[in-house]
């Protein structure tokens, strides 16, 4: 093959008055941008290939690992997130005093590196002592803790303890001023309360300290709940033990009553889901459904980490039977992003587990595209297919430009649950009178919440390098119509991905008609197109 590499689609296109069948063959052309040719006030859709190679990066998805600034041997694997731990102790030194240096460093120095921030603040880590501010062990009520032996052993502090309880409350609130909404912030796993703030105190051996009362678990997320309406929050399933579906509404914490807590699940892999047996109630799926929060994943965040003792094990190839089952378990709880150290040190199975990176959290590209147009306008819309196994939980929308002119933003939004879900977007474009006859069409995915350095990308062919698909037009200037040319660079391209679409419709008064076609496959990238 040359230096150009073509992947080619089918056109159709037809009038009002004529029925025409003139499938004219598209090429994209590497390096360049493909070809959209529509017969002047005529019509004409066009089809596409997944391509989820050129989305390893894109954010709030993915694997993620410690923060490379402590842990800088884990630049090889593709990742838009990075994670730490925050101790209670350094953040809050004194009564009503914040310290916030640590949280700031590690942020800044993620967004350095175009990824997002993810963190949790902790009181008792074992293995590391108590992680309570001092100024709270001392003086009148002081906090009072009970030792442990498991996991390295610690000091669990008294939960029912009132000053405790409002330093935390006080904490959280100035951590709502400081980071709701702050776009270098992915998620906050709420954390504070029982073993890495994992919400139990589960031990495998010996003494097990007692954990927080209901009433003040409730206190917690209320906190955390009216301290935080834009950043997502996410807190451990363990705490669906707690309660029911059949308890008062003022002891349940789900979705109903938590708009913006979502949740992660510390042991993923091992108590996630049981494919031979979904109702087992060890496990985060059923407990999320006996819960009545089965669905809550549409609105929330849902993330976790990969359990430690098996990180090692969990992409080998076959996965042990004491490891559940990669994919099977994203598909069940829907999760965004999964934290696994592990992967980010050099392995055999590299490319296996960068494959994997795809089915995480939100997966778009552009399937259809239809357009017609007049002398002055592009009439456009687009088909976006999200293949992945949840939403994007900020706002987001899918622009386009012609030749660099005015951006027009689509009316509806490319955002859906995932599983092949699609969305149809509509949006109208000037054309410009000046323009030159062959004009570049521009469609990009923008949320405020994204980086400047690692934009949103589609799953598609030829991306930009910041984040734009390119189609090219070619136009009569003297009438300003876009004019049918056939466009390819010499020779039969392969006859390799051909799609055929089916003829497009045409708007409806709301500029929301769904353009029909048939489901395309999904094509699955390689490690090599990493970004």
């Amino acid at each position: 093959m040359s230096y150009r590499e073509y992947v080619p689609w089918v056109l159709e296109y037809s009038d009002s008055t004529t029925t025409m069948d003139a499938r004219i063959r598209l090429t994209f052309l590497l390096f360049t941008s493909c070809v959209l040719i529509v017969n002047g006030y005529k019509s004409a859709t066009i089809s596409f290939n997944q391509d989820t190679s050129v989305t390893l990066r894109n954010p709030f998805r993915g694997f993620m690992a410690y923060s490379l600034t402590t842990n800088p041997n884990t630049t090889s694997f593709p990742t838009s997130l990075e994670y730490q731990y925050i101790n209670m102790s350094d953040v809050n030194p004194a009564q009503d005093q914040y310290d916030f240096s640590s949280i700031e460093a590690f942020a800044n120095d993620a967004v350095q590196r175009g990824n997002h921030f993810v963190f949790r603040v902790v009181v008792d880590y074992p293995g590391m002592g108590s992680l309570v501010p001092a100024y709270l062990t001392q003086g009148a009520a002081a906090v009072t803790f009970t030792s442990y032996t498991s996991y390295g052993g610690g000091q669990s502090p008294d939960y029912n303890n009132t000053r405790l309880i409002t330093a935390m409350t006080h904490l959280i609130a100035a951590l709502g001023r400081a980071y709701d909404g702050d776009k270098r912030i992915a998620a906050i796993e709420l954390g504070l309360l029982g073993f890495y703030g994992e919400w139990h105190t589960f031990v495998d051996s010996g003494n097990q300290p007692p954990f927080a009362p209901r009433s003040v678990q409730i206190t917690i997320l209320n906190a955390w709940n009216a301290s935080f309406n834009i950043t997502p929050l996410v807190n451990s399933q363990d705490e669906y033990q707690y309660w029911s579906s059949s308890d008062a509404s003022t002891s349940q914490s789900g979705y109903a009553r938590y708009k913006n807590i979502g949740r992660f699940d510390d042991n993923f892999g091992v108590q996630t889901y049981n494919a031979s047996n979904p109702d087992d109630a060890n496990n985060f799926y059923y407990r999320a459904i006996a819960a009545g929060d089965g669905d809550s994943w549409k609105y929330t965040m849902r993330g976790g980490e990969v359990q430690p003792t098996i990180q090692q094990d969990q992409f080998k190839n076959p996965t042990p039977s004491t490891v559940q089952p990669f994919l099977p378990a994203v598909n069940a709880v829907h999760t965004s992003w999964l934290l696994n150290d592990n992967l980010f040190e050099p392995a055999s199975d590299f490319i296996r587990r960068t494959g994997c990176v795809s089915f995480h959290g939100l997966q778009l590209y552009l399937s259809n595209l239809y357009a017609r147009s007049d002398n002055t306008t592009l009439y456009i819309q687009a088909t976006i297919v999200n293949t992945g196994v949840a939403p994007f939980y900020y706002p987001l929308s899918l622009y386009a430009s012609v030749d660099g002119g005015v951006s027009v933003v689509f009316s509806g939004t490319p955002n859906s649950y995932g599983g092949n879900s699609s969305t149809v977007v509509s949006a109208t474009v000037p054309l410009s009178s000046t323009s030159s006859s062959s004009s570049v069409l521009r469609l990009w995915l923008s949320s405020s919440h994204a980086l400047s350095n690692n934009p949103i990308f589609l799953g598609n062919n030829k991306m930009d390098a910041s984040g734009g698909l390119n189609l090219q037009l070619q136009r009569n200037t003297s009438s300003g119509a876009v004019i049918s040319e056939r466009r390819h660079d010499g020779g039969a391209p392969p006859a390799t991905d051909t799609e055929t679409v089916a003829s497009p419709s045409t708007f409806s008064s709301d500029g929301r008609t769904s353009v029909t076609g048939p489901q395309t496959s999904v094509q699955g990238g390689s490690s090599s197109a990493q970004r």
